[in-house]
C-alpha cells in the first residue's frame, strides 16, 4: 500500500494496537461483574456473543463485547443448571475474562468462567430488599411473625366448596392445559366453573398486566369461590414478574381467596409467599 506522508494504513495502527494489548494482558485473567445487555447465541455451532455493560441508575459506565468460543461453551449449561436461571439478556454475572485484541474484530473479552452462586446470591438479596419494603410500606397488609409473612389473604377462609375459579395464567400456556386437565378429569367427576384471565406473565413490565387482571378479578369477586394464579416451569429469571414488589403487593392485598401453583416445587417467589395457598 502506497504511504502517504504523516499517515500510516488502519491496519498498522491496529497492529500496534494488538502488540499493546498482548504485551500488558498476556496469560492474564480477571473476574469481572457486569450485566448482559444482548446475547447472541448459537448452540448449533457452539458460541455465544455477548455484550457486557456497567450501569450506575440510566447511565453506562462501561461497555465491552464478550464472547463464549466452543471450548468454553459448555459453562452456558453448567450456569444453568446450577444457578436455574437461563443465560440472557439483563442478568448481572460475575465472569472470568482475558482481553484480546485482533486488526479485524476489534477488543474482545474472551469469557472462560461464570459464577452461578453471585448470580444466585445477587437474586436472593434483590428479593429481600423488594420483602422489606413491602413490610416497611405495607403495615396494614402485610406483617412478618415467626417466619412466615401474614398478608390480608392469608388470613381470608377458604370456602367449604370450590366451584367457581378465576384462572389467571397465559394464554395456550401449559400451565392452563394441565390446570384444565386436572380438575376436568378429576375421578369424582366434579364440575367446576373456570373463567380464564389471559395475560403475559413473563418478560418486562409482566408484572403490571398481571396486576390488571387481579383488579379485573376483584372487581368481580362475588363471582368467584377462589382465584388461582398458575404458571409452568422455566428458568428463575422468567418467574421474574412474581418476584416484583408490584405483584407482591396486589396479592398480599387481594380480597379473594388466592392460590398459587408457579413453576416446580423449588420455585418459591414473593407472589407464593403472599398468597393464601402456595
Amino acid at each position: 500500500m502506497e504511504r502517504i506522508k504523516g499517515f500510516i494504513p488502519l491496519s498498522e495502527l491496529a497492529d500496534l494496537i494488538e502488540n499493546l494489548v498482548k504485551d500488558a494482558f498476556y496469560n492474564q485473567s480477571y473476574w469481572v461483574v457486569a450485566e448482559t445487555s444482548d446475547v447472541k447465541n448459537y448452540p448449533d455451532r457452539g458460541y455465544c456473543f455477548v455484550t457486557l455493560v456497567e450501569k450506575e441508575g440510566k447511565d453506562t459506565l462501561a461497555r465491552l463485547e464478550g464472547v463464549i468460543w466452543s471450548k468454553q461453551y459448555h459453562i452456558i449449561r453448567e450456569f444453568e443448571v446450577a444457578s436455574g436461571i437461563r443465560f440472557d439478556k439483563n442478568i448481572r454475572l460475575l465472569l472470568k475474562v482475558m482481553v484480546d485484541f485482533s486488526a479485524q474484530y476489534g477488543l474482545k473479552l474472551i469469557i472462560q468462567d461464570i459464577d452461578p452462586s453471585f448470580s444466585i446470591g445477587n437474586l436472593e438479596l434483590e428479593k429481600k430488599k423488594i420483602l422489606n419494603r413491602l413490610l416497611a410500606e405495607n403495615p396494614d397488609v402485610i406483617h412478618y411473625v415467626d417466619g412466615n409473612y401474614i398478608t390480608v389473604n392469608k388470613r381470608l377462609t377458604l370456602p367449604l366448596a370450590l366451584q367457581r375459579i378465576a384462572l389467571l395464567t397465559a394464554p395456550q400456556s401449559d400451565g392452563l392445559r394441565d390446570f384444565r386437565h386436572e380438575l376436568e378429569e378429576n375421578p369424582y367427576g366434579y364440575r367446576f366453573i373456570i373463567d380464564e384471565y389471559l395475560t403475559q406473565i413473563q418478560g418486562r413490565r409482566a408484572e403490571y398486566q398481571i396486576v390488571d387482571q387481579l383488579e379485573a378479578i376483584a372487581r368481580l369477586k362475588n363471582r368467584y369461590d377462589i382465584a388461582v394464579i398458575a404458571r409452568g416451569g422455566g428458568s428463575q429469571l422468567d418467574f421474574g414478574p412474581f418476584d416484583t414488589y408490584e405483584a407482591g403487593l396486589a396479592v398480599a392485598g387481594f380480597n379473594l381467596p388466592l392460590i398459587t401453583g408457579i413453576g416446580h416445587e423449588r420455585n418459591v417467589s414473593i407472589v407464593d409467599m403472599m398468597s393464601l395457598l402456595p
